[in-house]
């Protein structure tokens, strides 16, 4: 008898358990939506700051960084949360579907909103000449990293290639976007890390020697007495990040900033066709080189290999276009801007949230090493090729 007393109470506490689990679900999202907002806005707000927009640091890698602060120091009792049993994934299961959201979806949505900074007549302005130079440092650089992280420091190919088009494109943006092309391509040959480490380590490292070219360039620019159609050439084609280059060019007459600032648009707009090759490449590797299941990748014999062809990219595409041909009001441009950027940060905060420094430190010396490499090809190899199709 006393165990059929017990059974109503028992079924109850089931029945009640689900609606509590949802409410601690949600508890945890809410918890972490403000976090990430609040992080956002104080990244933009410190990048706003005269002296670290001297040093060419925007609120992307500020965004990245103060998250994976915040969660070495205070993870995971104040963003993670406990449950009773002091199981932090458990009670964080909002939380992680929040973040996420933040790296996927939010992430491609910036990405796409990012085209309406971009036209084809800004575009094509500049002239061939630079857009060469910008299609050959991006290949010389996406190939020469992919290389040299595979074969000579024996880097996991995920990360090379994360390191590799952050040099050659347009830094953390394209480090982000391109991480949803790699997918289960690369996942095989990531090695003993996370994933999410790489992103971060690609991340910190554009970071740091954008910054140095933000202090080194204006001094090699009046060293050798660019004028300034020149200067914008070499600046915009080289330098990692957008901000950057316009920190780098702060010193010089504005002729020269809105020369490096086109130019380093152009690069930006060279995203898409890159991640299209990239993504082909991916496709048509050999099994044997990566390890992976051979169910991965498409067969010979059953179909031809296609070339994929990522959404978002299509989207920043054809919003380039539409942007190009349409006459829209100046206050849907920059609502589009503003809300780029809000993704843009959210989705470097979810990484930064995701992201430990052991793992960081825990890869060595060979990712800084591979990005020190690649800034020299851009610093002296960049240099060259505007000097032969450009001086010429």
């Amino acid at each position: 008898m006393r165990e059929n007393k017990m059974m109503p109470g028992y079924f109850a506490e089931q029945q009640g358990s689900r609606p509590e689990k949802r409410a601690t679900v949600w508890r945890s999202a809410l918890r972490t939506l403000a976090v990430m907002v609040l992080l956002a806005a104080a990244c933009q707000w410190l990048a706003g700051l005269p002296r670290l927009q001297a040093m060419g640091i925007g609120s992307l890698p500020l965004s990245i960084l103060l998250g994976m602060v915040l969660a070495s120091v205070l993870a995971p009792r104040w963003i993670y949360g406990h449950n009773p049993m002091g199981n932090a994934d458990a009670a964080d299961t909002g939380g992680q579907v929040l973040r996420r959201f933040c790296q996927q979806t939010l992430l491609k949505a910036g990405i796409v909103l990012f085209g309406f900074q971009l036209t084809l007549e800004q575009l094509w302005g500049v002239g061939w000449q630079a857009l060469l130079v910008d299609v050959l440092t991006i290949a010389s650089v996406l190939i020469t990293g992919i290389w040299l992280g595979q074969r000579w420091l024996k880097l996991p190919l995920q990360l090379s290639i994360l390191i590799a088009v952050g040099s050659a494109v347009c830094g953390a943006a394209a480090i982000m976007a391109t991480a949803p092309l790699l997918g289960r391509r690369t996942q095989a040959d990531a090695g003993e890390h996370d994933p999410e480490q790489h992103l971060a380590i690609a991340v910190a490292l554009v970071a740091l020697f954008g910054t140095l070219s933000v202090l080194l360039y204006p001094l090699l620019c009046q060293w050798f007495g660019f004028d300034s159609n020149t200067a914008g050439l070499y600046i915009g084609s080289t330098v990692h990040e957008v901000a950057q280059a316009v920190a780098a060019t702060d010193a010089l007459d504005s002729a020269t900033q809105q020369n490096a600032l086109i130019v380093k648009l152009l690069r930006v707009a060279l995203l898409a066709p890159t991640l299209l090759l990239l993504g082909q490449w991916l496709l048509r590797r050999p099994v044997e080189d990566t390890d992976m299941d051979k169910n991965l990748q498409p067969q010979a014999t059953d179909a031809p290999k296609r070339l994929p062809v990522p959404g978002f990219v299509l989207g920043f595409i054809a919003v380039i276009i539409a942007h190009s041909i349409l006459p829209l009001p100046l206050w849907l441009t920059e609502l589009a801007a503003s809300t780029s950027a809000w993704c843009l940060m959210l989705a470097m905060v979810a990484l930064g949230l995701n992201t430990r420094w052991q793992g960081m430190v825990a890869a060595g010396i060979r990712p800084l090493l591979l990005g020190f490499l690649l800034w020299l090809l851009l610093l002296l190899g960049g240099g060259w090729l505007n000097t032969l199709f450009v001086l010429a």
